[in-house]
Protein backbone atom coordinates (compact mmCIF):
# COMPACT_ATOMS: atom_id res chain seq x y z
CA UNK A 1 0.00 0.00 0.00
CA UNK A 2 2.81 2.38 0.92
CA UNK A 3 4.45 2.01 -2.48
CA UNK A 4 1.17 2.94 -4.16
CA UNK A 5 0.99 6.15 -2.11
CA UNK A 6 4.56 7.00 -3.12
CA UNK A 7 3.77 6.28 -6.77
CA UNK A 8 0.68 8.48 -6.72
CA UNK A 9 2.61 11.28 -5.04
CA UNK A 10 5.39 11.05 -7.64
CA UNK A 11 2.86 11.14 -10.48
CA UNK A 12 1.15 14.19 -9.00
CA UNK A 13 4.46 15.99 -8.65
CA UNK A 14 5.39 15.15 -12.22
CA UNK A 15 2.01 16.35 -13.50
CA UNK A 16 2.47 19.61 -11.61
CA UNK A 17 5.93 20.05 -13.11
CA UNK A 18 4.66 19.42 -16.60
CA UNK A 19 1.78 21.82 -16.04
CA UNK A 20 4.22 24.54 -14.97
CA UNK A 21 6.42 23.90 -18.00
CA UNK A 22 3.40 24.19 -20.29
CA UNK A 23 2.48 27.66 -19.03
CA UNK A 24 3.28 30.72 -21.17
CA UNK A 25 6.57 32.45 -20.40
CA UNK A 26 6.62 36.11 -19.39
CA UNK A 27 9.68 38.34 -19.03
CA UNK A 28 9.71 41.64 -17.14
CA UNK A 29 12.43 44.22 -17.86
CA UNK A 30 12.86 47.84 -16.88
CA UNK A 31 13.17 50.05 -13.82
CA UNK A 32 11.64 50.44 -10.37
CA UNK A 33 8.09 51.09 -11.54
CA UNK A 34 7.97 47.47 -12.66
CA UNK A 35 10.25 46.02 -9.96
CA UNK A 36 8.75 47.70 -6.87
CA UNK A 37 7.05 45.27 -4.45
CA UNK A 38 9.13 42.41 -5.78
CA UNK A 39 9.89 40.96 -2.35
CA UNK A 40 6.17 40.62 -1.64
CA UNK A 41 5.54 39.02 -5.03
CA UNK A 42 3.44 41.97 -6.17
CA UNK A 43 5.79 43.60 -8.67
CA UNK A 44 3.93 44.26 -11.91
CA UNK A 45 5.43 41.27 -13.81
CA UNK A 46 4.51 38.87 -10.99
CA UNK A 47 0.97 40.22 -10.71
CA UNK A 48 0.57 40.05 -14.48
CA UNK A 49 1.90 36.50 -14.50
CA UNK A 50 -0.77 35.46 -12.01
CA UNK A 51 -3.47 37.15 -14.08
CA UNK A 52 -2.33 35.41 -17.27
CA UNK A 53 -1.32 32.07 -15.77
CA UNK A 54 2.26 32.57 -16.93
CA UNK A 55 5.71 31.64 -15.65
CA UNK A 56 7.54 34.85 -14.78
CA UNK A 57 11.17 35.84 -15.20
CA UNK A 58 11.57 39.21 -13.48
CA UNK A 59 14.66 41.25 -14.42
CA UNK A 60 13.45 44.84 -13.88
CA UNK A 61 15.78 46.67 -11.47
CA UNK A 62 15.39 49.92 -9.48
CA UNK A 63 17.52 52.68 -10.99
CA UNK A 64 17.96 50.90 -14.32
CA UNK A 65 18.64 52.96 -17.43
CA UNK A 66 18.63 52.50 -21.17
CA UNK A 67 21.91 54.30 -21.83
CA UNK A 68 25.20 55.13 -20.10
CA UNK A 69 24.75 52.96 -16.98
CA UNK A 70 28.52 52.64 -16.53
CA UNK A 71 29.68 49.75 -14.36
CA UNK A 72 26.08 49.38 -13.16
CA UNK A 73 25.46 47.40 -16.34
CA UNK A 74 27.02 44.43 -14.56
CA UNK A 75 24.30 44.49 -11.89
CA UNK A 76 21.13 44.80 -13.94
CA UNK A 77 21.14 48.59 -14.28
CA UNK A 78 21.35 48.45 -18.08
CA UNK A 79 17.85 47.59 -19.27
CA UNK A 80 19.25 46.43 -22.61
CA UNK A 81 21.35 43.81 -20.83
CA UNK A 82 18.56 42.54 -18.57
CA UNK A 83 17.44 40.19 -21.34
CA UNK A 84 18.46 36.67 -20.25
CA UNK A 85 18.22 35.01 -23.65
CA UNK A 86 15.70 32.44 -24.80
CA UNK A 87 12.15 32.68 -26.10
CA UNK A 88 9.15 34.20 -24.32
CA UNK A 89 5.46 34.43 -25.07
CA UNK A 90 5.33 37.97 -23.70
CA UNK A 91 7.87 40.63 -22.72
CA UNK A 92 6.82 43.70 -20.74
CA UNK A 93 9.21 46.56 -20.13
CA UNK A 94 9.59 50.26 -19.43
CA UNK A 95 12.36 52.80 -18.98
CA UNK A 96 13.67 56.27 -19.67
CA UNK A 97 12.96 58.21 -16.47
CA UNK A 98 16.28 57.35 -14.82
CA UNK A 99 18.14 58.32 -17.99
CA UNK A 100 16.61 61.78 -17.83
CA UNK A 101 17.18 62.19 -14.11
CA UNK A 102 20.83 61.13 -14.39
CA UNK A 103 21.82 62.75 -17.67
CA UNK A 104 19.91 66.05 -17.69
CA UNK A 105 18.53 66.41 -14.19
CA UNK A 106 14.97 66.39 -15.54
CA UNK A 107 15.69 69.83 -16.99
CA UNK A 108 16.64 70.36 -20.63
CA UNK A 109 16.11 66.73 -21.59
CA UNK A 110 15.27 66.95 -25.28
CA UNK A 111 18.70 65.58 -26.36
CA UNK A 112 18.32 62.62 -23.99
CA UNK A 113 14.76 62.02 -25.17
CA UNK A 114 15.84 62.11 -28.82
CA UNK A 115 18.60 59.59 -28.09
CA UNK A 116 16.07 57.25 -26.51
CA UNK A 117 13.53 57.73 -29.30
CA UNK A 118 13.76 60.55 -31.81
CA UNK A 119 10.85 62.30 -33.55
CA UNK A 120 11.41 59.97 -36.53
CA UNK A 121 11.05 57.03 -34.07
CA UNK A 122 14.67 55.89 -34.34
CA UNK A 123 16.88 55.45 -31.29
CA UNK A 124 17.92 53.18 -28.45
CA UNK A 125 14.40 52.11 -27.48
CA UNK A 126 13.33 51.12 -31.03
CA UNK A 127 16.62 49.27 -31.47
CA UNK A 128 16.02 47.33 -28.26
CA UNK A 129 12.43 46.53 -29.22
CA UNK A 130 13.56 45.25 -32.61
CA UNK A 131 16.06 42.94 -30.92
CA UNK A 132 13.49 41.69 -28.42
CA UNK A 133 10.95 41.00 -31.17
CA UNK A 134 13.17 38.12 -32.28
CA UNK A 135 12.52 36.48 -28.93
CA UNK A 136 8.82 37.15 -28.36
CA UNK A 137 5.74 37.56 -30.57
CA UNK A 138 4.23 40.07 -28.12
CA UNK A 139 5.92 42.98 -26.41
CA UNK A 140 4.23 45.51 -24.15
CA UNK A 141 5.82 48.83 -23.29
CA UNK A 142 4.29 50.11 -20.04
CA UNK A 143 4.12 53.90 -20.06
CA UNK A 144 4.77 55.89 -16.90
CA UNK A 145 1.87 57.22 -14.84
CA UNK A 146 2.30 60.99 -14.65
CA UNK A 147 0.27 62.02 -11.64
CA UNK A 148 2.00 64.99 -10.05
CA UNK A 149 3.45 62.72 -7.36
CA UNK A 150 6.77 62.48 -9.15
CA UNK A 151 9.25 63.56 -6.48
CA UNK A 152 12.65 64.19 -8.11
CA UNK A 153 11.16 63.30 -11.51
CA UNK A 154 8.68 66.19 -11.51
CA UNK A 155 10.66 68.20 -14.09
CA UNK A 156 10.72 65.16 -16.38
CA UNK A 157 6.95 65.15 -16.87
CA UNK A 158 6.82 66.92 -20.27
CA UNK A 159 9.67 64.78 -21.60
CA UNK A 160 8.15 61.55 -20.30
CA UNK A 161 4.82 62.57 -21.82
CA UNK A 162 6.52 62.96 -25.19
CA UNK A 163 8.42 59.69 -24.65
CA UNK A 164 5.11 57.88 -24.18
CA UNK A 165 3.61 59.59 -27.22
CA UNK A 166 6.48 58.55 -29.46
CA UNK A 167 6.44 54.94 -28.25
CA UNK A 168 2.69 54.93 -28.78
CA UNK A 169 3.21 55.97 -32.40
CA UNK A 170 5.89 53.33 -32.81
CA UNK A 171 3.55 50.67 -31.43
CA UNK A 172 0.77 51.74 -33.80
CA UNK A 173 2.95 50.84 -36.77
CA UNK A 174 4.80 47.82 -35.32
CA UNK A 175 3.08 44.40 -35.33
CA UNK A 176 3.38 42.61 -32.01
CA UNK A 177 4.22 45.78 -30.04
CA UNK A 178 1.66 47.36 -27.73
CA UNK A 179 1.87 50.51 -25.67
CA UNK A 180 -0.12 50.56 -22.42
CA UNK A 181 -0.40 53.89 -20.63
CA UNK A 182 -0.49 53.15 -16.88
CA UNK A 183 -2.17 56.48 -16.01
CA UNK A 184 -5.69 54.97 -15.83
CA UNK A 185 -4.49 52.49 -13.16
CA UNK A 186 -3.08 55.05 -10.73
CA UNK A 187 -5.32 57.68 -9.15
CA UNK A 188 -3.23 60.65 -7.91
CA UNK A 189 -5.88 61.35 -5.27
CA UNK A 190 -5.74 57.82 -3.83
CA UNK A 191 -2.93 57.31 -1.31
CA UNK A 192 -3.51 53.55 -1.44
CA UNK A 193 -2.12 53.46 -4.99
CA UNK A 194 1.29 54.76 -3.87
CA UNK A 195 4.18 53.38 -1.85
CA UNK A 196 5.42 55.32 1.17
CA UNK A 197 7.82 57.35 -0.96
CA UNK A 198 4.79 58.79 -2.81
CA UNK A 199 6.37 57.98 -6.18
CA UNK A 200 6.38 54.23 -6.73
CA UNK A 201 3.28 52.05 -6.87
CA UNK A 202 2.02 50.35 -3.75
CA UNK A 203 1.22 46.66 -3.89
CA UNK A 204 -2.33 47.65 -4.86
CA UNK A 205 -1.02 50.09 -7.44
CA UNK A 206 1.23 47.47 -9.02
CA UNK A 207 -1.66 45.00 -9.16
CA UNK A 208 -3.83 47.65 -10.81
CA UNK A 209 -1.18 48.28 -13.47
CA UNK A 210 -0.93 44.53 -14.08
CA UNK A 211 -4.72 44.24 -14.34
CA UNK A 212 -4.79 47.05 -16.89
CA UNK A 213 -2.13 45.33 -19.01
CA UNK A 214 -3.94 41.98 -18.72
CA UNK A 215 -7.17 43.60 -19.83
CA UNK A 216 -5.48 45.11 -22.87
CA UNK A 217 -3.85 41.81 -23.79
CA UNK A 218 -6.98 39.72 -23.36
CA UNK A 219 -4.90 36.63 -22.50
CA UNK A 220 -1.96 34.72 -23.97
Amino acid sequence: MRWMIWLCAALLLQMGHLHAEDRPKLLGMGDSILSWNGLSGDAVPYALGRALGAQVTQRATPGARLSNPGTGALFGFDIRRQFPGGQFDLIILNGGANDMLSECGCGACTPVLDTLIAPDLAGEIPDLLTRLSRHSPRIVWVGYYLTGRSGPFEGCTPFLTELDARIGRLAARTPGLEFVDSDPAIDPANDAHFARDDVHPSRLGARRIAALVAQRLGGL
